[in-house]
Formats: structure tokens, sequence, C-alpha cells
């Protein structure tokens, strides 16, 4: 999952991470994860789900952070925003993993989903002019209950 997709595979590269998340929730439901996967090879996905983490960057302005879907496409500071449903996805996958999110930049993910509620309630999966619905009010939810931080998500608009 963490190399690059098989050629036949490849136009699915941008949902890589949501593949990952995907099997690694099929392991874990057939209580097979340990079977499959050893501690080194978790720690390695651990370390590559964080690869895709969005931080905060002073020098160009960035406070609102997520995840990438992959590393395997170029980013610019134009593009250098988390996506909702990926940071759900890699928050799910950490914690399936067993990572208790000591390195998830808990701060700069909350000013990103104040960011990306709009003013029905809804959220946006990006921080520019895409498409909004319930899905991503669910992955919003989802990753204050993780973080155990709710202020990202005004819950009176989300009703």
């Amino acid at each position: 999952m963490l190399n690059l997709l098989p050629e036949a595979y490849q136009s699915h590269d941008s949902s890589r991470l949501t593949l990952l998340y995907f099997t690694l929730s099929a392991l874990d439901l057939l209580d097979a994860l340990d079977d499959v996967l050893t501690e080194k090879r978790k720690a390695e996905i651990i370390s590559w789900i964080y690869s895709l983490q969005v931080k905060p960057d002073d020098e160009h302005g960035f406070t609102r952070c997520g995840f990438y879907a992959t590393d395997s496409l170029p980013h610019s500071i134009h593009q250098n925003h988390g996506h909702i449903a990926m940071t759900y996805v890699a928050l799910s996958s950490l914690i399936i993993l067993g990572d208790d999110l000591s390195g998830i930049d808990r701060e700069g993910i909350i000013n990103g989903l104040k960011h990306l509620q709009l003013e029905d309630g809804s959220y946006q999966c990006i921080s520019f002019g895409t498409e909004s619905d319930a899905r991503f009010v669910y992955c919003a939810a989802c990753i204050s209950y993780f973080l155990n931080d709710w202020s990202g998500m005004n819950k009176d608009k989300s009703n």
C-alpha cells in the first residue's frame, strides 16, 4: 500500500490513504491485523501516514491542517491543505494500528475544521470551493471525537 500502486491502479493513487484505511479496517474486523502485519510493518505504516500530515507553516501563513491523500502527487504551497475525509481516514487508521496520536497537530486540525464548516452547518472537504454534504459533517464529528475537542464544530449549525 505504501509503495506506488501497480500501473493498472495508478488512477486511484489519490485514494491511496482511503484504500489503506479500508484494508486495515477489514483486517481489524476479521481480527487478522496482527496475523498479517508485524509490529515493524505497523510502525512503517504509521510513519507513512504521519508523513501525509499538513503542518502549520508560518512562512506561508498556513494554520489549517489535516492530511493529504497520497505522497506521490506534487503539492504546491497553493494546495498545501488537508482534506477532511483524508484526515478522518488517517486518524482512524492510526487508531486501528494502535497509535496514541501524539504526533498529531491537534490545534492545526481543529483550526482546519473551523475553516471548513459552512454557514448552513455542512462541511466542505477542502478549503476552497468544493462539494459539501453530510459525509463531511460525519468526518468532522469523528475527527472531533478522536481528538476529544469539539471546538472545531459549531454543533448548533450542524443540527
